[in-house]
């Protein structure tokens, strides 16, 4: 109950947004507390994934040990400390088992979180607060971003779509409803690489799924195909204007910076959380952004060419171990971190709770104990926590999912 408590407390502090809206700085720090307490949390009371833990503890050392070593002028330990949450919660959620109600609770939230997102920035919009759409730079477009920016809401939206699609699968029809309004959201946020993303790991995960039939996926492709033919020419509208227009929106003014400065720090790169304040004037006025928008260029400056190599294959290890241990029969968990990895190349996708929220979700679905009838293939022996009758979430039960279910 303590860990989706604070879990939705967390992922409420952020989509309010009241740091930005009113100019708070110490809301920032709030919300990273708030989203650690509840991966530590997420700990108690459940089996955990030893490996994870161990890969979490190397990664922190090597971390430190990077930013003792490296000689950049400018590195502060204040700036490394500050930037640790951004892995630190994805490996706590990875290291331990959820619960049939911490997925039920992870899975429906992240399918309302971009509408919740949407609604608060009309809200906000008209009590005069803030618009819910923001002008780009380079191309005038306005793009919705509601409570928080484009980018972010795309981000939700994105994983909006996976929880959704997963959700159905669990018997629950009525989120294909959410299904689509997530993706309309995430056609007004124009946000290319993420409805790319979303669309190609939602395929795959219907496509491979071991809870539909053939039949089932048959039909899923022609109401795909149909779909495609009414929504396609409404998001070609919406998206031709950046495609044409914007290019990589200043991405090759970013990213050659990013290369330079790498060179330089070969070795021990400049200090995990460092590139962002280390972008120069002269790039942020071109580019409207001190963040790389690329986490692997981020992560070679900043671990330097060893260190970017280690992180990331000890990230994919324990998202397939944890995968193997606990959902083996689920493709989904390998979809959607195929999902993050691929985004990572255009956004700041590990820094930010909207996109590696997408692993979460792919994670949470499939290892998550089964519910009775729902799920192929028998429990494994001796885990009576599989085999346990589970009632159909229903209104009521929503609100137990949320906080009053017991641990």
């Amino acid at each position: 109950m303590q860990f989706r408590l604070m879990y939705l407390a967390a992922y409420a502090a952020f989509v309010l947004n009241i740091g930005d809206l009113f100019k708070i700085e110490a809301a920032n720090a709030l919300v990273k507390s708030l989203f650690l307490l509840a991966g530590g949390l997420f700990l108690v009371g459940r089996e955990l994934n030893l490996f994870a833990l161990a890969n979490l503890v190397f990664i922190t050392v090597m971390i430190f040990f990077l930013g003792a070593m490296t000689d950049y002028p400018d590195f502060q330990w204040s700036y490394l400390l500050n930037a640790l949450n951004q892995y630190i919660l994805i490996y706590l959620l990875l290291s331990a088992r959820p619960t049939a109600t911490d997925r039920d609770t992870i899975l429906i939230s992240a399918a309302w979180f971009a509408v919740a997102c949407a609604v608060i920035g009309f809200a906000y919009q008209v009590v005069g607060l803030r618009s819910a759409f923001s002008v780009e730079f380079n191309t005038g477009q306005a793009r919705f971003g509601g409570s928080l920016n484009a980018a972010f809401l795309g981000g939700l939206a994105m994983s909006g779509m996976l929880a959704s699609l997963l959700l159905t699968e669990l018997g629950r029809q009525k989120y294909y409803v959410l299904l689509l309004m997530n993706a309309g959201i995430m056609i007004l946020t124009s946000a290319r690489v993420a409805f790319a993303v979303a669309l190609g790991v939602c395929a795959l995960t219907f496509l491979f799924s071991r809870r539909r039939t053939i039949s089932q996926k048959i039909t899923g492709l022609a109401v795909g195909v149909a779909a495609a033919c009414v929504i396609g020419p409404l998001a070609y509208m919406r998206y031709a204007a950046r495609a044409t227009g914007s290019g990589l929106s200043g991405r090759e003014i970013m990213w050659p910076w990013l290369e330079e400065l790498s060179s330089m720090y070969p070795e021990f790169g400049i200090g995990f959380g460092h590139q962002y304040w280390s972008t120069p004037r002269e790039v942020y006025i071109l580019f409207q952004s001190m963040a790389a928008h690329n986490d692997y260029l981020r992560l070679l400056v900043e671990l330097g060419h060893v260190g970017v190599w280690v992180f990331y294959i000890l990230l994919v290890a324990t998202v397939w171990y944890a995968k193997q241990k606990w959902g083996r029969g689920d493709n989904a968990p390998i979809f959607a971190l195929i999902g993050f990895l691929a985004i990572s190349i255009t956004d700041n996708a590990l820094a930010t709770p909207t996109h590696f929220l997408l692993v979460i979700v792919g994670i949470f679905a499939a290892c998550a104990p089964a519910e009775a009838g729902r799920r192929a293939g028998p429990a494994p022996a001796g885990n009576r926590a599989d085999t346990e009758p589970r009632r159909r979430f229903g209104a009521t039960e929503g609100i137990v999912a949320a906080g009053a279910a017991p641990r």
